[in-house]
């Protein structure tokens, strides 16, 4: 099965983290996660994530290094997964596609229902806060 790249933001705010829920009748509606979205044709990994935080937010974001990568195998589609830390430069965040928004603290992120992806995705990233990164 091909693997396709998706991007997602680790956007802190009062040290609080960005997440969004995805819309019920949407796959895995009702998870949370990190926004983000797929890359498309001819787009770098940095293009993709400030476009679909435009796309999904209405923010502008200046993109930071990259934290983690997971792959994960979908029934629907294999990915790797790709998180970046993210800045806000403009905007606050609206909810454009009929997500849900909300800010966590890290403690708090453990209770939420997490999509597959993102669940192994936070288990590398609270490593990485636990670090100090």
């Amino acid at each position: 099965m091909k693997r396709f790249p998706v991007v997602a933001a680790c956007l802190l705010k009062d040290g609080k983290i960005l997440l969004t829920q995805r819309p019920p009748g949407k796959i895995r509606g009702g998870f949370w996660e990190f926004p983000g979205g797929k890359q498309e044709e001819g787009e770098t990994l940095e293009q993709a994530l400030k476009r679909e935080i435009l796309e999904e937010l209405g923010l502008k974001v200046s993109v930071g290094p990259k934290l983690a990568q997971v792959d994960f195998d979908y029934p629907e589609a294999a990915i790797t997964l790709y998180c970046f830390s993210c800045e806000i430069v403009s905007g606050s965040p609206r909810a454009l596609e009929g997500q849900k928004i909300g800010l966590f603290l890290p403690s708090e992120i453990e209770k939420l229902p997490l999509a597959p992806a993102d669940k192994l995705l936070w288990e590398k990233l609270k490593r990485a806060f636990k670090a100090g990164r």
